[in-house]
């Protein structure tokens, strides 16, 4: 079986995220905290992307990830360090799966098992937990190729997030790609048009319906789930022990 790998980006302010609507109950640590309890439960790699200085974050406070640091303030740039750190992990094999995350996502029980399906229940080349609701308003021509997984329902979409699963095979295919719409002249990171391009490409890109994960934003909740409800019944425990840190020193940069 494939293995998986968890890369989570964190930063200690970002200009892209301070403009958006949160609802009452955003709380980006108890998202983390769901990330790493199930992921320490299934014995899954963490590893975070930390643009600033995480001493001064509540991850600091977490055990059993690893911390691999930049200091750029920017969206783009930590994006093109996660691929620098994903595309050299020597733990990695070409057919194992690497999840991507962004810091304002939370994720509900099942979620790990769902993301294996979407691999073996279609024939995506990418993966995504996320429904977005902007699927059901404005693309009035959309159609898709619906499969029944395991989990879920998947179906194509034409684009997504900067949160997405991807093969270690398929993203060193793509690499060059990615980078090039993570934009480090203009410091824009676009989602929206790199999947479009992937498309035009032959990429497939699946997402699940009803979703294991949301972007928690007032207005673009995943819908058909109570994403309030699933966060209450969240209950943290204490953090394990263990903690690394490596420098953006130690990673080359594309």
């Amino acid at each position: 079986m494939s293995k998986l790998f968890i890369w989570v980006r964190h930063c200690n302010f970002s200009e892209v995220s301070m403009h958006k609507s949160r609802p009452a109950w955003f709380d980006r640590r108890r998202f983390f905290s769901k990330l790493v309890t199930d992921c320490n439960n299934a014995n899954i790699p963490l590893t975070i992307i930390f643009d600033g200085e995480p001493q001064k974050h509540f991850v600091s406070d977490f055990k059993n990830v690893t911390i691999e640091t930049l200091n750029k303030c920017s969206d783009p740039w930590s994006f093109r360090f996660l691929l620098d750190s994903a595309t050299s992990n020597s733990q990695c094999q070409l057919n194992d799966i690497l999840y991507f995350c962004e810091d304002d996502y939370f994720h509900r029980p099942g979620w790990i098992e769902a993301l294996r399906d979407g691999f073996a229940s279609t024939d995506a080349d990418y993966v995504s937990l996320y429904d977005h609701p902007d699927k059901y308003t404005s693309y009035p021509d959309l159609k898709s190729q619906i499969f029944k997984g395991k989990a879920c329902y998947w179906r194509t979409v034409p684009s997504t997030t900067h949160t997405f699963a991807v093969k270690l095979k398929t993203l060193l295919e793509d690499k060059e790609t990615h980078i090039k719409y993570s934009d480090v002249s203009t410091n824009v990171n676009r989602d929206h048009q790199r999947f479009l391009h992937l498309g035009a490409l032959g990429r497939k890109l699946v997402t699940a319906m009803p979703g294991f994960s949301t972007h928690v934003e007032s207005n673009q909740l995943c819908p058909f789930i109570d994403w309030q409800k699933e966060l209450a019944q969240f209950k943290p425990g204490s953090p394990a022990c263990g903690t690394n840190f490596i420098l953006d020193s130690e990673l080359s940069h594309s």
